[in-house]
C-alpha cells in the first residue's frame, strides 16, 4: 500500500476543486454563472468523504436530509411588486394605423384602367340606348303606316263594294223594268197580236243564231204566215177578238 500513496487524505474534495480551477479558468466571468452547489445548504449534508466512497467505509451517521420549500409556500407568500400600471393596449392602435396605411396606400394607386372601362361602359350604354330608342321610334313609325295602309284598304274596298252595290241594283231595276214591260206587251192586245208577237221574236231570235254560226242556213218563208196573222188581228170580226 505504500506504493500507491496516502489515500486517506480527508482534507481532499474533488468538486471543490474542479469548481475551483473552473473559476480560475473562468476569470471575472465566474459571477456571471455563479456556484449553485456552494450555496446550496442541501448539496453541503450529501456531501461524503471520497476516501470512504472508494475503500466502502460506511459513515458513522447519516445525514439529515431538509426538503426544500414547496412551490405552493413560495407561491403564497406574499411578494411586493411595487406600483404596477396599467398594461396599454396597442392592438387598437395598431389596427387603425394598418388600416389608416393601407387605405393611404390604396389610394395613391391610380386606376386608370378602370376608368377607361367605365367610360368604355359608358359610351356603350349610350349608344345602346340610343339605338334602343331609334329602333323603338322605327317599329313606332312602321306600326303606324301599317294601320294606315289598312285603314285605306279597308275605306278602299268599302267603297268598292257599295258602288259595285248600287250598280248591280241598278241594273237589277232595269231589267225588272224590261221584263215586266215585255210580260205587259205580251199579254196586252187580241189573241191575233199575241201571236204576231210571239213569231216575230223567234224570228229574231233565229237570226241572231243564224249570225254567231256564220254559215247560210236555209229559212222557212214564214212571210205568208204573217200577212194571215196580220190580216186576222186588223179585222174585228175575226174568231178570238171578241170575247
Amino acid at each position: 500500500m505504500a506504493d500507491f500513496g496516502d489515500f486517506t487524505n480527508a482534507d481532499s474534495d474533488p468538486t471543490a476543486d474542479f469548481l475551483a480551477r473552473e473559476q480560475a479558468i473562468l476569470g471575472a466571468d465566474a459571477a456571471l454563472f455563479g456556484n449553485p452547489l456552494e450555496t446550496s445548504p442541501a448539496n453541503k449534508q450529501w456531501e461524503t468523504p471520497t476516501d470512504d466512497l472508494l475503500f466502502g467505509d460506511t459513515p458513522a451517521q447519516q445525514p439529515v436530509f431538509e426538503p426544500a420549500p414547496s412551490l405552493v409556500q413560495t407561491a403564497q407568500a406574499p411578494v411586493d411588486f411595487g406600483t404596477v400600471q396599467q398594461p396599454v393596449d396597442f392592438t387598437a392602435q395598431n389596427d387603425f394605423q394598418q388600416d389608416a396605411v393601407q387605405q393611404s396606400v390604396f389610394q395613391s394607386i391610380p386606376e386608370p384602367v378602370q376608368e377607361v372601362q367605365s367610360q368604355a361602359r359608358l359610351d356603350w350604354q349610350v349608344e345602346f340606348d340610343r339605338k334602343v330608342v331609334e329602333r323603338d321610334e322605327m317599329a313606332k313609325d312602321k306600326h303606324g303606316r301599317i294601320l294606315n295602309e289598312a285603314k285605306e284598304a279597308l275605306d278602299r274596298f268599302y267603297a268598292e263594294y257599295n258602288e259595285k252595290k248600287q250598280k248591280a241594283i241598278a241594273r237589277n231595276k232595269e231589267l225588272e223594268k224590261n221584263l215586266i214591260a215585255q210580260r205587259d206587251d205580251n199579254t196586252s192586245g187580241t189573241v191575233w197580236e199575241r201571236v204576231l208577237k210571239q213569231v216575230e221574236g223567234s224570228q229574231k231570235k233565229q237570226d241572231k243564231k243564224d249570225d254567231k254560226k256564220k254559215e247560210k242556213v236555209v229559212k222557212a218563208d214564214t212571210s205568208r204566215f204573217k200577212q194571215v196573222l196580220v190580216s186576222l188581228k186588223n179585222d174585228k170580226d175575226a174568231p178570238g177578238i171578241k170575247v
